[in-house]
């Protein structure tokens, strides 16, 4: 686990602090003995510490959601109804937010930072009413993708010569060049003749 964190280029830097202070935490109350002296102590102060950080989440994510509402309603097209919406944390970072609203065309992703002014949601077509991707859906990679992916994305692609179906999660999904969606998965198809639409 050390070693992803800290080679990895999509961990967060709070989470890069967090995990050595915990370490050294865990060692202290390990080696000092703390935690078989003043187990109640020990006990009551991690759960007001899990319950505080729980509070700070649950009041950072009303915020973040003010702070989405004005470019969020600017970006969704009248004619897109709006049939999923999720909020989800940074890890080791409840200022930083990730918002995800689902229309039947695309997913609109949003990065929020409570920090700074909001980022303009990012438009990414899902791709769900292509009749490949459709077919794909109802394989094995198509099962396991339904029901792990919360807003899910698909893309069709040739390769080869052959035709490739991506199947991702719009939580994880990848846009930057060098970095891996972890969470996709691929479906090789029989080469064809007709067209494709193509990813991204």
């Amino acid at each position: 686990m050390p070693v992803v964190i800290y080679t990895s280029g999509t961990v967060p830097t709070s989470l890069r602090i967090v995990w050595p202070m915990a370490i050294v935490c865990l060692a202290f109350a390990r080696w000092g003995e703390i935690a078989q002296r003043r187990t109640s102590a020990v006990l009551i102060a991690c759960g007001s510490a899990f319950g505080l950080y729980v509070a700070l989440l649950g009041f950072c994510r009303h915020r973040a959601e003010q702070q989405s509402l004005p470019a969020m309603r600017a970006a969704l097209p009248s004619d897109e109804p709006i049939i999923k919406h999720s909020r989800t944390p940074y890890p080791a970072d409840p200022l930083s937010w990730l918002l995800l609203t689902q229309t039947p065309l695309a997913v609109y992703r949003q990065r929020i930072n409570l920090r700074a002014p909001a980022a303009v949601p990012e438009r990414i077509p899902s791709g769900l009413d292509d009749p490949l991707v459709q077919h794909v859906s109802q394989s094995w990679p198509g099962t396991a993708w339904r029901a792990f992916s919360r807003h899910p994305l698909a893309f069709v692609t040739v390769r080869n010569g052959r035709v490739v179906v991506e199947l991702h999660d719009a939580r994880f999904y990848q846009t930057i060049p060098g970095r891996e969606d972890w969470s996709a998965l691929e479906v090789d198809l029989a080469p064809t003749t007709q067209p494709v639409r193509k990813a991204g």
